[in-house]
């Protein structure tokens, strides 16, 4: 029998092993006036990616070294996270968000913090009625104690309506320190194409 399964009971702990963090999202190209939002979850899991996607155990975001503190034993964590968007004009969104997570483990010194944050700005009918320009900058999930370079993540693109039914979006995204790896890993740059027909 798993740890928690001992601790919390097999009943509760099929309840919490499912209650996996999601990142929150905010849609920000409807939005009228500010909004903001706070969210506090506590996981209690005998292992496993804290980023999955709830019966899936691999990380679905964030470096590998802030999914499995502690090399994947038991552990709790207290995750905060704060939400803003902001719309002062029909022709400007911003938004933003950070997030921290307090790791406690049941293994030796595998306690450890993870952040995220980031800052996005929108600039809908940009160029044109229907267009999109939108940058974004910030930090995917990663271990507060490591020594590298933080996997900052740095995108721009821009939408561009073809027709009521077809637009192209071109993109780039740079990541530095892919990975968070100690030794810094060298950074990545990747370009996008997409097209989306609407019917």
């Amino acid at each position: 029998m798993r740890f928690f399964e001992k601790t919390i009971g097999g009943k509760y702990f099929k309840l919490f092993r499912y209650l996996r963090w999601i990142l929150l999202g905010l849609v920000i190209s409807v939005l009228a006036k500010p909004l903001i939002a706070t969210a506090y979850i506590s996981l209690m899991t005998n292992g496993g990616a804290l980023f999955d996607a709830g019966s899936v155990s691999a990380a679905v975001v964030g470096t590998s070294q802030a999914n499995f503190v502690g090399g994947g034993n038991p552990f709790v964590s207290n995750s905060y996270g704060f939400e803003a968007a902001f719309r002062p004009s029909d022709k400007l969104s911003i938004s933003g968000f950070a997030l921290h997570s307090n790791i406690t483990g049941f293994g030796a010194n595998d306690n450890d913090e993870v952040w995220s944050y980031g800052l996005g700005v929108a600039l809908p009918d940009f160029g044109k009625k229907g267009n999109l320009l939108g940058i974004f900058a910030g930090a995917q999930p990663y271990l507060g104690s490591n020594n590298g370079d933080k996997p900052y993540h740095i995108e721009g693109f821009y939408r561009y309506r073809i027709s009521d039914n077809i637009s192209i979006t071109p993109g780039v995204i740079w990541l530095t320190n892919p990975g968070q790896s100690a030794n810094n890993n060298n950074d990545a740059v990747i370009g996008t194409l997409r097209t989306t027909f609407t019917f």
